[in-house]
């Protein structure tokens, strides 16, 4: 029987064969019967001589013309690609021997493209990898899938040798058709501007999109970059995200008035619909037909023919037992007052007809009982659509859209809404005794917790814990209630008070704990947090949070990061139907510049937050505002190093990572601060028990903190002039 010969070093020094030489002693060795066994050569030539062996067993085998003993060897297959992988110079070999394989047996070596170029391609060897495209490319070409997990592996990429050859591949493809392969791949890595560069390739090639992959990107494009013209087939992608994403809603989303008769086919379903419910007993209809059942006696009972006893005896001898939110809409504008809805309501009743539960017919019910007319009527003839009111989050961003617009009338009508729904919502929950850890899985998070932030921060940690995660929803219910804990007075909230100290490092530290788990937090909210740290004196505390935030914003995390879903864009119609409707909150690719009008954080560090904490810098250092036991000024580093220019060198540190800080706008402020300064001093002197800074000193401060000239000396050495012209100082 046939051994191996040695293949350890030992033997290659008793033998210095040439590899000729150990192919002829190796196919001997591993002959039988006539047959040589060229795997157990391979694996020997391999051992002893490495990538030099192998190839020197495909050149043999080639000489003979028995390549067809590749054909069924994963194992031959594999050791000639490495080699021809390792050995540039034997590259070529390795491909006559594949074009021989495929000339004399119609055989295409499987994977040969794919594994040469991905290992060019990652070993960076840009020129080989064209080179061997080339060759390899008219023949060996894999499909368009295998092609594309190909360019997914390095797209992502940002090295420009990489994207130059990349493109230049992509070029000389005979077929393009890779836009739903790498427009997803980028974005989602995060890589939005490789993505719009890619797309304009595709789109000079010819190359559009075919599935709804790439309708993600499309939508951000649509939503964060308005001017963007979108090719027909660009537009039949987003569309179809529209028709999938939108909610089902009637044409016209107002009060409804309808005063047209039903068809005679609407007549037909209608009755078809009622034999259905009354024969089936409990059965539940199919939505369509639930609908048109809902319309119909909607139309019934806002006839002014029918006297509405008459309509509701009409539906209870139809069999209607349960009527939806356009009926009972259309019942309550019958009435002329809540006291009239509310005897209505007793009517339904009566007659074992139930009213919907959704929130917009909660909050008539509320009102007719309390009967507050004015509240009722404007809820009636509200443009609102009823469905509106059914998501908290609506909710909320209604009433903060009528606040923007000072719409009080809005207003008020949606903070009785709210607290009407609230209310039932609190007696619908009351129970005798409440064990969290039975709670049913539908128990919402609100409702687990209480008004007491440090509570809802070891229940959040609990839940982290506990590897549950929460959504954006719950995240701003949370929130919500959190923000509602501070002590206000009628200026605002008592950021100064040692209760608020107390309660705003609480919340900072569930807003992180959210954060923590990718859920999106509204811009406005951090801004809170961030200026009750400045209220309250401590500036190193602002300094750090503001950092964190640019942490969580950082290009280099190569993904995507959400956006809460009131700061997404509001722009055109088919953007904000796709982000803002389909999400409780969106996403963003990290790379989306600090300096965009949508950024969160372009929304956080806003001028008046720039101004504010200019300011602040100033209050604190020159002691203007009372300080409190727990936040003495003294215990501030940046107070004790930049002084009066303390927040200009936290803007300047927000500028460093990228943020926009205006420079005009800090300028401004800091001239403002130095005027007010001065008349300070000139008002108390030293009775304030402090040693003041000269104008000039606090502008080389500013320029300091800054880290570079803020503004010019000018500015300052008239300012003990009494005919110095400088802005007012800012109030409040």
């Amino acid at each position: 029987m046939a051994t191996y010969p040695e293949c350890d070093a030992t033997k290659r020094k008793k033998l210095p064969l040439s590899t000729t030489e150990a192919v002829d002693t190796a196919e001997l060795e591993a002959t039988y019967g006539g047959v040589i066994d060229w795997t157990k050569v391979i694996i020997c030539m391999d051992s002893t001589y490495g990538a030099q062996g192998v190839f020197a067993v495909m050149e043999r085998l080639r000489e003979r013309e028995s390549l067809d003993v590749v054909m069924p060897s994963d194992l031959i297959r594999n050791a000639f690609v490495n080699a021809g992988i390792q050995l540039s110079s034997k590259r070529q070999l390795l491909f006559a021997c594949a074009d021989d394989l495929l000339q004399r047996f119609d055989y295409r070596w499987p994977n040969l493209y794919t594994r040469c170029m991905h290992f060019l391609l990652e070993k960076e060897s840009f020129e080989e990898a064209a080179e061997t495209h080339a060759y390899l490319a008219p023949s060996f070409l894999p499909d368009r899938h295998v092609l594309g997990l190909l360019f997914e592996n390095f797209v992502s990429n940002p090295d420009i040798r990489m994207q130059k050859a990349l493109k230049g591949i992509y070029l000389s493809l005979p077929q393009h058709d890779l836009y739903d392969i790498i427009i997803p791949a980028l974005f989602k890595s995060g890589q939005s501007k490789m993505a719009k560069r890619w797309r304009q390739t595709f789109l000079l090639s010819g190359d559009f999109p075919s599935s709804e992959a790439s309708g993600p990107f499309l939508a951000f494009l649509a939503s964060y970059y308005t001017n963007t013209n979108f090719t027909p087939e660009e537009r039949r992608i987003l569309d179809i995200l529209l028709e999938k994403n939108s909610p089902k809603r009637r044409k016209n989303a107002t009060t409804i008035r309808c005063i047209a008769a039903p068809t005679k086919s609407e007549d037909a379903l209608v009755s078809s619909a009622w034999r259905l419910e009354t024969s089936q007993g409990s059965a539940q209809p199919r939505p369509e037909i639930k609908s048109l059942v809902d319309g119909f006696v909607e139309k019934l009972f806002a006839s002014s023919w029918t006297p509405p006893d008459l309509a509701m005896q009409l539906a209870k001898n139809a069999g209607i037992r349960s009527i939806g939110p356009r009926a009972f809409q259309a019942l309550a504008l019958r009435a002329s007052s809540a006291t009239e809805v509310n005897e209505l309501i007793k009517s339904l009743h009566k007659l074992n007809i139930s009213i919907p539960a959704g929130a917009y017919c909660t909050a008539i019910s509320e009102f007719a009982k309390q009967g507050h007319d004015s509240l009722l009527s404007n809820l009636l003839q509200s443009d609102i659509h009823p469905e509106e009111f059914d998501d908290e989050e609506t909710r909320q961003m209604i009433l903060e859209h009528s606040i923007r617009r000072r719409d009080t009338k809005q207003e008020d009508l949606m903070r009785s809404v709210i607290s009407a729904i609230d209310a039932q919502t609190r007696l619908s929950t009351q129970s005798p005794s409440l064990n969290l850890a039975t709670a049913a899985p539908a128990f919402t998070i609100e409702k687990l917790l209480f008004d007491e932030p440090w509570r809802m921060k070891l229940a959040l940690e609990r839940m982290v814990s506990l590897n549950l995660r929460i959504g954006s929803i719950e995240a701003s219910a949370i929130l919500r209630r959190a923000f509602a804990a501070f002590p206000a007075n009628s200026r605002g909230i008592v950021w100064c008070s040692t209760e608020c100290i107390h309660i705003l490092d609480e919340v900072i530290g569930l807003a992180r704990c959210i954060a923590a788990q990718d859920v999106a937090i509204r811009s406005e909210h951090w801004k809170m947090l961030l200026i009750g740290l400045g209220h309250q004196g401590r500036l190193d505390a602002l300094a750090q949070l503001s950092l964190e935030l640019v942490d969580m914003y950082d290009p280099s995390r190569a993904c995507l990061l959400p956006v809460h879903k009131v700061d997404l864009p509001k722009m055109t119609k088919l953007a904000t139907d796709f982000l803002r409707r389909t999400e409780h909150s969106g996403l963003i690719p990290a790379d989306l510049s600090f300096y965009h009008h949508h950024h969160p954080l372009f929304k956080i560090f806003d001028g008046h937050f720039q101004r504010t904490v200019v300011q602040l810098g100033f209050t604190w250092a020159l002691n203007l505002s009372e300080g409190t036991a727990s936040t003495p000024v003294v215990q501030n580093a940046l107070v004790r190093k930049f002084d009066v220019a303390s927040g200009i060198h936290i803007l300047a540190n927000l500028r460093d990572r990228g943020c926009f800080i205006d420079m005009d706008l800090v300028e401004s402020a800091a001239r403002n601060g130095i005027y007010s300064s001065q008349r300070m001093r000139q008002r108390d002197g030293d009775s304030r028990g402090r040693q003041w800074f000269s104008p000039m000193q606090m502008k080389k401060v500013a320029d300091l903190a800054w880290g570079a000239t803020l503004m010019p000396a000018s500015y300052v050495i008239g300012l003990n002039q009494k005919d110095f012209r400088a802005l007012s100082a800012p109030t409040g």
